[in-house]
């Protein structure tokens, strides 16, 4: 039977600035995917012409849904804020 020692030795866990500091340093292709904080942040816009959604899609947001009130059509949209290392 195999036998196993307990390590008593925590972990190295990364201060937040120490993390921000890695992502500031990488590449805008890589920080996307360094990013590990939770709290998503959105640009939200509101489009009711063709023309609006249009231009709202061309600028990189992202249909999430519509909402009737009265007689008028809203189509939601939005974005991920980018993120900047402070």
């Amino acid at each position: 039977m195999p036998e196993y020692k307990s390590s008593s030795k925590l972990p190295f866990i990364p201060t937040e600035s120490e993390l921000n500091m890695l992502i500031g340093c990488a590449g805008p292709k890589l920080q996307p995917f360094l990013q590990t904080s939770g709290k998503d942040e959105y640009v939200s816009k509101v489009a009711i012409t063709l023309e609006e959604m249009t231009k709202l899609i061309e600028q990189g947001f992202e249909y999430v849904t519509d909402t009737k009130i009265g007689k008028t059509t809203y189509k939601l949209f939005r974005k991920k804020k980018v993120w900047r290392p402070e």
